[in-house]
Order: C-alpha cells, then sequence, then structure tokens
C-alpha cells in the first residue's frame, strides 16, 4: 500500500490537528475579505446619502431664499394696496365738505344770493349728503365685510375699491342741470361711495394683519399682524387732509368754482384707481406663484383660501381642505364668545366715533370763535368761496387734522410696547382728561388768550388719534378666527359709524337745548366709559381665539429684545 511519506513520518491524531487549524485559518481569512467588501460598499453608501442629503439641504436653502423673496415681494404688494384703500377712506369722505363750500354760490338752492354767499343751503342738502355716505358706509361695512369670507379678502377688496373709485368719478362727471338735480345726483352717488369706502374698513384691516402675520412661524393661518394693520390705517390721516389741501391749492388757479368742486370729488377716484390696478397685479402674481406651489403665503393670501383653508406647512404638504360652507350670520351671534367681542370691538368703536364726530361738529364753531377773537378789526369778507376765506377755512382744518399723524404714529410706536387692552384704556382715558380740560378752559381762554385756546383743542384732537383711534381699527382682526373674522369685523365697524351718525345728530340738538360746555363734559363721560368697557370685557393679552389657544397677535415678533407687553 502506497502512502504519503509526511503521514509515515507524522502521527495520525498530530495530522488531522494540523488539517483541522488549517481549515479555520480559511475560513477566518475568508471571513475578513468579506467584511472588508462590506465596510467598503458601506463606505461608499455613507458617501451617497451624505452627498444626497447635502444636495436636498441646498435645493431647500434655495428654494427658501426663492420663497422669502417672494413673499416680502407679496407683501409689499398687499401693504401697498391696503394703505393706499386707507387713504381713499378719508380723502371721500373728507372731500364732500369743502366741495360744498367751493359750490356754494355756483350752485347753490337759497334765492338770495347774500345767503349763498353765506354758503346756506336747502336744510336736506348738507344733513342728507352726511347721512347718505354714512348709510352707504354702514351697508358696505356689513355686506363687504361678509363678502370678504365667501369670496376671499382680494377679491372682496378689488370690488370694493372699484365701486369706490367709479362713484368717486361719477359724483364729479354725471351732475348737471339745476341746483336741486345737483345735489340730488351727488347724494345718490355719495350713497354708492359710503357702500366702497365702507367695504374698506373691514377689508384692510383683515387683508394687513393676515398678510402680514403668514410670515409668523405659526401655520394654523390664525395669526395676525396688528402692527402691519395700523401702518395701512396711518394714511388715512393724510387722507382726510388731502382734499382741503387740493382746494387751498387750487385758490391759486384760474380754475372757475364748478371745475374746482368737480376737481375736488373727481380725484377721489385716483387712489382707489390705483389700488385697484394694484389688486389685479397682486393676483397675477399669486396665479404665478401658485404654479410654481413655493410658498405658504399664496395659501394665505389666495381669495378662496381665507375662508376655505388653512395655510399650508412651509414646501412640504398643500392647504388642508376646511367645509366650504359660508359663515351663518345667526349662528355666529348665538355664541356668547363672539357677542362678548363684539361688546367690545363693536362698542368701544361705537363710543370712539361718537366722541370723534361730535367734535367735529363743534370744532368748527371752536375754531370761528378763536378766529374772531385774533383777528377783531379785520375787514369781513362775507364770501365763503372767496380765495381769501377758502385758504382761511382749509388752513384751519389742516391743522387740525394734522394731529392724526403724530397722534397715530405715536400708537403705533406704543404697540409694540403696550397690549391693545392698555393701549386703547390708556387713549380713552386721555381722551375724557383733555374734554375735562377744554371744557374748563373755553370761557377764561376764548377772549383773553385765544391762541392758547387753540393749543388746548388741538391737544385735544391729538389726544382723539392715539389709542382708541387705532386700536378699534385694529382690534376686530385680532379678535376673531378667521373664517368668520371680515364679518365681525364689518359688524364692529358698522357699531363704529351708527356711533358717528348718533354723534352728528344729537351732539347738535345736545348743544342747542344745554350748552357746548355740557357737551363737552358729556364726551368726557362717554370717552371713560370707554376705557371702563374696555377694562371689564377685554382680557389683558387680547381676545383668545376660537380655540382658546392664546393670542392671534404675532406682534411679539416684532418688539425689541428685552421688552414686554404692558
Amino acid at each position: 500500500m502506497n502512502s504519503d511519506p509526511l503521514e509515515r513520518l507524522i502521527p495520525t491524531d498530530t495530522m488531522n490537528s494540523l488539517q483541522n487549524q488549517n481549515s479555520i485559518t480559511v475560513r477566518s481569512n475568508r471571513q475578513k475579505s468579506v467584511d472588508r467588501s462590506a465596510k467598503v460598499q458601506s463606505t461608499s453608501s455613507d458617501t451617497h446619502i451624505n452627498y444626497t442629503e447635502n444636495s436636498s439641504h441646498n435645493t431647500a436653502a434655495q428654494n427658501r431664499s426663492i420663497l422669502n423673496e417672494s413673499e416680502q415681494s407679496m407683501l409689499r404688494i398687499s401693504s401697498l394696496i391696503t394703505s393706499i384703500a386707507n387713504f381713499s377712506v378719508q380723502y371721500n369722505f373728507s372731500a364732500i365738505s369743502i366741495a360744498l363750500v367751493v359750490m356754494s354760490v355756483s350752485v347753490c338752492t337759497e334765492t338770495d344770493v347774500i345767503d349763498c354767499q353765506h354758503g346756506n343751503q336747502a336744510s336736506w342738502v348738507s344733513s342728507t349728503a352726511t347721512a347718505t355716505v354714512f348709510a352707504g358706509a354702514i351697508a358696505g361695512q356689513l355686506l363687504m365685510g361678509y363678502a370678504g369670507d365667501i369670496w376671499g379678502r382680494n377679491v372682496a377688496m378689488t370690488a370694493t375699491l372699484a365701486i369706490s373709485a367709479v362713484s368717486a368719478a361719477g359724483s364729479a362727471i354725471f351732475p348737471t342741470g339745476s341746483a336741486v338735480t345737483v345735489y340730488a345726483v351727488i347724494i345718490g352717488c355719495r350713497f354708492i361711495l359710503g357702500i366702497g369706502l365702507g367695504g374698506i374698513f373691514p377689508l384692510s384691516a383683515t387683508k394687513a394683519a393676515e398678510d402680514a402675520g403668514a410670515s409668523c412661524t405659526d401655520d394654523s393661518g390664525e395669526r395676525v399682524d396688528t402692527t402691519s394693520a395700523a401702518k395701512s390705517f396711518f394714511w388715512q390721516a393724510p387722507g382726510a387732509i388731502a382734499p382741503w389741501l387740493v382746494a387751498f391749492l387750487l385758490t391759486y388757479t384760474e380754475a372757475g368754482p364748478n371745475a374746482k368742486w368737480r376737481l375736488i370729488l373727481g380725484l377721489g377716484a385716483v387712489p382707489s384707481g390705483v389700488a385697484v390696478a394694484y389688486s389685479v397685479y397682486e393676483r397675477s402674481l399669486q396665479r404665478r406663484m401658485e404654479k410654481s406651489h413655493d410658498s405658504k403665503f399664496v395659501a394665505n393670501t389666495e381669495a378662496s383660501d381665507f375662508s376655505n383653508r388653512e395655510s399650508a406647512p412651509l414646501l412640504t404638504e398643500p392647504p388642508v381642505a376646511l367645509s366650504p360652507a359660508a359663515p351663518n350670520v345667526l349662528d355666529i351671534l348665538r355664541t356668547d364668545d363672539n357677542v362678548r367681542k363684539l361688546l367690545v370691538t363693536g362698542g368701544s368703536w361705537f363710543l370712539y366715533d361718537l366722541c370723534y364726530y361730535g367734535v367735529a361738529l363743534f370744532g368748527a364753531q371752536i375754531l370761528d370763535e378763536i378766529h374772531s377773537s385774533s383777528s377783531a378789526g379785520a375787514i369781513s369778507d362775507d364770501n365763503v368761496t372767496s380765495d381769501a376765506n377758502v385758504r382761511r377755512t382749509t388752513t384751519q382744518e389742516m391743522l387740525a387734522l394734522s394731529m392724526a399723524v403724530p397722534g397715530t404714529l405715536l400708537s403705533i410706536y406704543l404697540m409694540a410696547y403696550c397690549s391693545t387692552k392698555s393701549l386703547q384704556i390708556g387713549g380713552f382715558l386721555a381722551i375724557s382728561a383733555c374734554f375735562v380740560l377744554l371744557a374748563a378752559t373755553l370761557a377764561p381762554l376764548r377772549d383773553a388768550h385765544p391762541q392758547w385756546l387753540l393749543a388746548v383743542y388741538c391737544l385735544l384732537l391729538f389726544a382723539l388719534c392715539v389709542g382708541p383711534n387705532t386700536t378699534t381699527y385694529v382690534l376686530p382682526a385680532e379678535s376673531y378666527p378667521k373664517r368668520i373674522r371680515a364679518t365681525l369685523n364689518g359688524m364692529s365697524a358698522a357699531l363704529g359709524k351708527l356711533g358717528a351718525v348718533v354723534g352728528a345728530y344729537t351732539f347738535g340738538y345736545l348743544k342747542s337745548v344745554t350748552s357746548l360746555y355740557f357737551v363737552l363734559c358729556f364726551s368726557a363721560a362717554i370717552a371713560a366709559l370707554g376705557a371702563v368697557m374696555t377694562y371689564w370685557a377685554l382680557p389683558s393679552r387680547g381676545f383668545l381665539f376660537v380655540t382658546g389657544v392664546g393670542s392671534n397677535d404675532c406682534t411679539d415678533r416684532m418688539r425689541p429684545s428685552g421688552t414686554a407687553r404692558l
């Protein structure tokens, strides 16, 4: 039998042991090779994953950069629209006052020329012109506010601006014929104009607050930025001054009275028309952004999204559809929480406008008394339409109305440090104190120091423009949930305008049966009541929205670090 020489020299047990060790070594080497291959593959896979993640992060960063630019562009356009709209409101509200003065001789309803020169008209002219625009404004605030929750803020805003532009132009173009016919056409146009202007109040406040609030970190769609709404509201102050400035400048032209009053009224169509053009442009940008699906801002400003959707998380998923049903007004008013809120947002606005328009009624008398005391012995000109008298009247009005500029700016500044409640209470108390001061100094200063009386009167006007003038405008936007926000904002504004009507028509009668001193003290009591109502019914941090989670206002993000709201 042949055998391997090595087997003859090495015992069988030893040989088996060596073979087993060799087999183990081979298997070990194979396992190490497999592990090294797996490690290489793992490293390659990790490198690929890291590269993919980095690429994804870079793409997301680029998208966010593009998104921020798009949002900022849309926000600027939105702010421009609401600011111009607010300018248009007060221009058109104020324009009729000076227009009636300018046209009092050329279009007079009285048969006596002397009465026409004194600015006297048939009793129905001035009162009806005021009443119709207020009635139209109340209707517009209710109807267009509700439309804002059904059609969307942008569509309703475009519609109400278009109504304002067309009716303002119509009041300058259409009146022809006899004096009665001219005033009748103007009054009819003023009612339609009031509908358009009234709609701007709830829609501009809601749109400005919501569009700016879209940049908040919260994605529920409930956040608002009331400071942005206040900034757009500021432009009502220059708007109120503008028609008086136009009338003042026209006294240095060769234009006749007919051309002057038509120009004063017709220019009211310009800001509304410009705002309509920007609204159409905004809509086209929204469609362009919607196609690229790159902005939650579109979800917050798209017309249908306001009533039916919540804003979507940034660059993640489309908006979640909610119930498309329009809000039911009766159901809204059956909710105790909404009624309590409306008591403050509408009730405080009612009391404020009651004081403000009451002052407007007897403010002209105060200015006339100051003028007569400081210009004794001067040559009198009984023609109210003369260039000298128009310049005097417009200068006095511009001085009085200019107090709204620093007053509103101060309110905007204080909103970064004070809650809405604190600012409104403090404003009402300041107004009450200034009414008391004017009542106490009216008789002593009227003859001895008319300039000081003018200073006290201007102080009252300044106080009227700090606090409630702004807070009553922005408070509804931060008080109600998005689905019914425009509707209840319109109701609040309508209650405010109702206060203006009551003030304009009752304070005159009250003064005739009592005295100006009593009316001033009565106004002080009304302002104090506004402070009490705000303290009693308004929570310290503003209203909680419908879910009870917290305040709707995201103004905190704009406050300087290290500060707190009072």
